[in-house]
C-alpha cells in the first residue's frame, strides 16, 4: 500500500484505494459495490446524497449489493465478485468487508463512510453517532473519484461535532455513579 491509499474519514474511516478511472463519461452507466453484514436504514443517505451529484439508480449507476448476514467469511467472495463484475468503486460498512476488498484488489477505489468500529473491536459497548450523516458525506467521496479525483487528492476528514450521551438507567444498573459536572455537560441524559 503506498502513502495515503487510505483516506480516513468520520468517526472511523472513508477509504479509497487507487483508481484507474479517469473523468466521467457523458451516458456512462457506473457499477458500485456495496458490501455490508445487512442492510441499515442509514445506508439510504448514501444513495440519496448521489441522487444531487446525477447518480440516479437504475439510470447510470448500477448498485451490486452484497449481505454477509451473520457470515463475515463471505466477504473475500464478495470482494473477489466485484472484481468479476468489474465495479467502478466499493462502498463498504465494515471493517471486515474493507479488509476482504484490499486483500482481493487494489485497483479498484473502496469508499468506507464509518471506520474502524469501536464497538465490533469490543472497544466500547455502544457508540452514538449520526451514521446516516456520514454515508450522506460519502456520496461526495464517491462523486469525486467517479470524477475521476486521484483518492490521495482528496482531504483526511475527521469529526467536527461530538456528542455526550449518557443513559443514566443503564450507569445505576452498572453501578456507576455519573459526576453531576457529567451530567450537566451531557447534550442528552436519558433517565
Amino acid at each position: 500500500m503506498k502513502r495515503r491509499d487510505f483516506i480516513l474519514f468520520g468517526a472511523g474511516g472513508l477509504a479509497a484505494l487507487p483508481l484507474r478511472a479517469h473523468a466521467q463519461a457523458s451516458g456512462k452507466v457506473w457499477r458500485m459495490g456495496f458490501l455490508a453484514h445487512g442492510y441499515e436504514s442509514f445506508y439510504d443517505a448514501l444513495f440519496e446524497g448521489l441522487r444531487p451529484l446525477g447518480y440516479v439508480e437504475g439510470k447510470n449507476l448500477i448498485v451490486e449489493r452484497r449481505y454477509a448476514e451473520g457470515h463475515p467469511e463471505r466477504f473475500p467472495d464478495f470482494a473477489a465478485e466485484m472484481v468479476r463484475l468489474k465495479v467502478d468503486i466499493i462502498v463498504v460498512s465494515t471493517t471486515p468487508a474493507a479488509l476482504a476488498v484490499k486483500n482481493t484488489t487494489s485497483a479498484i477505489p473502496v469508499v468506507f463512510p464509518n471506520a474502524i468500529s469501536p464497538v465490533e473491536s469490543g472497544v466500547v459497548a455502544s457508540l452514538a453517532m449520526n451514521l446516516a450523516e456520514m454515508y450522506r458525506r460519502g456520496a461526495y467521496f464517491v462523486d469525486k473519484i467517479l470524477k475521476g479525483t486521484k483518492p490521495a487528492e482528496l482531504p483526511v476528514e475527521q469529526v467536527t461535532k461530538f456528542e455526550l450521551v449518557l443513559n443514566l438507567r443503564t450507569a445505576k444498573a452498572m453501578g456507576w455513579a455519573i459526576p453531576p459536572t457529567i451530567v450537566a455537560t451531557a447534550d442528552e441524559v436519558m433517565e
